[in-house]
């Protein structure tokens, strides 16, 4: 009877799976019969032209066609572009869609869109048509069809070529020539050519005038085949052997949005010049200048042609706020309306002749100011310039000139001030914080004082302040603090050390506007071994941050704080050592 049981169950559970697998399979069968006839049979197909250019419009047909017997419903149409080209009277979206409205079957149609190449030359760029739709009786159910286009871009509809030369002299006047023209069949309105010039370039004549600054030029109206010149004549002060770079850009407008047609780079070289000039600050390329310092500039030159330069002379021109011309030491003479030196073989003798291979140096002294005028947000980042020129009538054989001539440069920045004011007080009731006790002090008695920390910025923005100081002579941190920044002291109790860290600090703080300012409270009780003595409070106070604008690092110390508080005015007994 059991085993007989056992078999019955185990035939029934058989049956299940048969039936449920059958079930299983009649549905799939059934869903794929009802998908494959619902989703309805379309064809998406891409026209584009074989080659477009940079900043040339052109049209891209996406033609459709419904080859089911159903209704296609609610039909979009869409493209979607990459980054470097844009819908002509978009703005700036990367994909457009645009609805149809219904598709019978068997219909065809077609949607055509105006694209526009900003940028990417000798490139390929793809597209993606799609086809979105719907069908009757399925008010969910949605379907796309999709495609790809690759779109070759050619060069650029507006040619742009630069010239100049390989190589130059250091100083020497070269000429680079920007040409333009219209390659396409389109007349183009309102373009700019913009020239990027490198720092060490200095900008003498263009033709025609720029229409903005000294580097912009306005195209109005260029038609097709039409070309257009600009020349630009300058010298760049570099060291012999190093590089430099002109960049030149054509820009156009677009919907609003100004785009880049085209742009171009050359590199020109410093070559060894007849004639070497170069400057030394202090013995070296780079140094670091500081208020008050002095500065000892050194002119060096050397012939490096095969002839003697006969009758060279020299001049300097200085410009900077920092110079204190009143300490200026020379050989040559000075100007002191325009600021410049001179040096000729009427006060230099050696200057009279520089054989083949032959150096030799000019020398100035001038101290900078010690004190930085302050007086709005704007004054900050000084900046010392030196701009030396040295000429020979004399001409090596084999060089187009009409006088030998080397130019050098020299542009040195100040680094700021920071500066740390530390005192202490026992009546402090304008700080907020009240202090208790007795002063003068007394053996074995607390008494609370009120540190002060305040920092006075100059010329630079400064980032990344410590201040820090260590409690002294058992002094105990009370917790009472005020200050004028969002910007509290820590302090260590294991070790006894305050910190306040400032993240910023803006050029001119607390000259030209509020000072920063911590004020922390402590309290000593003076051991019998102090009686008649000052008691150390807090020891000296050291700061430093960095400079944003020259990079230094500006840090001091500021004396240790006793309870003899020389600032504190309102003591008004004459002996403030510990008393019993």
């Amino acid at each position: 009877m059991s085993l007989f049981s056992i078999r019955r169950r185990s035939g029934g559970v058989g049956t299940v799976m048969i039936v449920v697998i059958a079930v299983i399979a009649i549905a799939v069968f059934g869903y794929l019969s009802f998908f494959s006839k619902s989703r309805p049979s379309v064809a998406i197909e891409v026209t584009k032209p074989d080659e477009v250019l940079v900043g040339e419009p052109f049209s891209v047909t996406v033609a459709y066609s419904n080859e089911s017997e159903q209704v296609l419903k609610n039909v979009q149409v869409g493209l979607s572009v990459p980054e470097d080209i844009i819908f002509v009277g978009g703005k700036g979206e990367r994909a457009r869609d645009e609805s149809v409205g219904d598709i019978g079957p068997g219909s065809m149609n077609q949607k055509t869109f105006t694209l526009l190449v900003t940028k990417g030359e000798q490139s390929v760029r793809q597209l993606v048509a799609r086809l979105r739709y719907g069908i009757e009786g399925s008010a969910k159910a949605q379907f796309e069809e999709t495609t790809k286009a690759d779109i070759v871009v050619g060069r650029s509809s507006i040619a742009l070529h630069l010239t100049t030369p390989e190589t130059v002299f250091s100083g020497e006047r070269f000429e680079t020539k920007i040409e333009y023209q219209n390659d396409s069949k389109q007349e183009f309105k309102n373009l700019k050519v913009v020239a990027e010039y490198p720092q060490n370039y200095q900008i003498e004549e263009t033709n025609p005038f720029p229409s903005q600054k000294n580097n912009e030029w306005d195209i109005r109206s260029i038609l097709p085949g039409e070309r257009g010149t600009i020349l630009v004549s300058g010298n760049a002060i570099g060291e012999e052997g190093s590089f430099f770079s002109l960049n030149v850009k054509l820009l156009g407008e677009f919907f609003g949005e100004e785009q880049q047609l085209n742009a171009q780079e050359a590199s020109v070289g410093i070559s060894v010049a007849p004639l070497s000039l170069r400057i030394l600050l202090n013995g070296e390329n780079d140094p670091t200048v500081k208020s008050g310092d002095t500065l000892r500039y050194a002119l060096m030159y050397k012939n490096n042609s095969d002839t003697p330069l006969k009758d060279l002379s020299a001049q300097v021109g200085l410009t900077g706020e920092l110079y204190d011309f009143r300490t200026l030491h020379t050989q040559g003479s000075f100007n002191s309306i325009t600021n410049m030196l001179s040096w000729a073989v009427a006060n230099v003798k050696e200057l009279s002749s520089l054989e083949p291979g032959e150096e030799g140096t000019l020398t100035f002294e001038v101290n900078t100011k010690r004190d930085f005028t302050i007086k709005r947000l704007s004054d900050k980042n000084y900046t010392l310039r030196v701009r030396a020129n040295m000429q020979s009538p004399t001409v090596p054989p084999g060089v187009q000139a009409q006088k030998t001539v080397s130019i050098a440069m020299k542009e040195t920045k100040v680094q700021g001030r920071l500066a740390l004011k530390s005192s202490g007080y026992f009546y402090d009731a304008q700080s907020g914080i009240l202090n208790k006790g007795q002063y003068p002090p007394r053996v074995n008695q607390p008494t609370q004082y009120t540190m002060h920390w305040k920092l006075t910025n100059y010329s630079t923005d400064v980032k990344n302040i410590r201040v820090s100081a260590f409690l002294q002579s058992g002094a105990k941190f009370t917790g009472e603090v005020k200050t004028n920044i969002d910007s509290p002291p820590i302090y260590n109790s294991e070790t006894g050390e305050v910190v306040w860290e400032v993240p910023f600090l803006s050029s001119g703080r607390g000259i030209i506007n509020t000072a920063p300012e911590v004020v922390f409270q402590i309290e000593v009780i003076p051991p019998i071994t102090a009686l008649n003595q000052d008691l150390a409070l807090l020891s000296e106070s050291r700061f430093r941050g960095e400079d944003v604008f020259t990079g230094s690092i500006l840090e001091g110390v500021t004396p240790p704080i006793s309870t003899a508080l020389p600032d504190d005015t309102k003591i008004s007994t004459q002996n403030r050592q510990v008393q019993n």
